[in-house]
């Protein structure tokens, strides 16, 4: 897993070239910003873009989460991250993004549970 233990810079990515020339790897979350308790949560990594390298790999994270809450995600390295919302309250998500040569800037995205 070359994403376990890396400690990223949470700031925002840009798509743009580093120092050395190479073109940094984008990540993108796209989902419904609210919904239901109990409803399952669904989040689409499939806008982000690779940099100068060629396939994407997925790196997600549950950052936060309701007081008591039990997130137990499905498939972390998917392009798609999937969980149920057990509680209400605001949920935090993060996603980065490896494309063989770099790893992304975070993308957060947060989902307000009612």
């Amino acid at each position: 897993d070359p994403g376990a233990g890396l400690l990223y810079d949470w700031g925002v990515a840009d798509f743009a070239p580093d120092a050395l020339g190479s073109v940094l790897p984008v990540a993108a979350i796209d989902g419904n910003a609210s919904t239901t308790i109990g409803s399952e949560i669904e989040l689409n990594g499939t806008g982000s873009h690779p940099g100068s390298g060629n396939q994407l790999s997925y790196f997600w994270h549950v950052v936060s989460a309701p007081n008591g809450g039990a997130v137990s995600p499905q498939d972390k390295t998917s392009a798609t991250l999937h969980f149920n919302a057990d509680l209400a309250g605001e949920y935090g998500v993060v996603l980065v993004v490896y494309d063989g040569e770099k790893y992304s800037d975070a993308a957060y995205f947060n989902v307000q549970v009612v």
